[in-house]
């Protein structure tokens, strides 16, 4: 919440508090056809390169490797 602009404008935030002040968000990539929930990316710029560490959501699938792990 602290990156939503109505947020930060309704509490004036940028003025009350400047230390506060935050790049707002912005959408790099679109990748419709992960099957996987993502865990961590990170973004290089300036190579060009995002890298997404992904895991399995699915709760059995979790389950199952937890106990084997065990």
């Amino acid at each position: 919440m602290r990156t939503n602009s109505h947020f930060r404008d309704f509490l004036e935030l940028d003025t009350q508090i400047p230390e506060s002040v935050v790049n707002t968000p912005v959408k790099v990539a679109e990748l419709p056809d992960l099957n996987l929930g993502g865990r961590d990316f990170i973004l290089l710029r300036d190579l060009g390169l995002l890298f997404i560490a992904q895991s399995d959501m699915n709760i059995t699938s979790r389950l199952d490797s937890y106990l084997t792990n065990v």
